[in-house]
């Protein structure tokens, strides 16, 4: 999914969930952009997860 498509999804449910309060629009995108940019930022600051150990291997910590 696009980024786009992403913002525009968000910005619909915030706009949703306003009652549908029309002339904010910009509001709604601006929110959702944020929302967006941040999860995106967050999940490339996430390390990898570890493969899960074999039984019988040592743990070297």
């Amino acid at each position: 999914m696009s980024m786009h498509h992403e913002i525009s999804k968000i910005a619909h449910e915030i706009w949703v969930k306003s009652g549908h309060t029309h002339g904010r629009d910009i509001e709604h995108w601006l929110e959702a952009e944020k929302i967006i940019t941040q999860h995106h930022a967050v999940q490339r600051k996430t390390p990898p997860k570890s493969f899960p150990e074999k039984s019988g291997q040592k743990k070297t910590r």
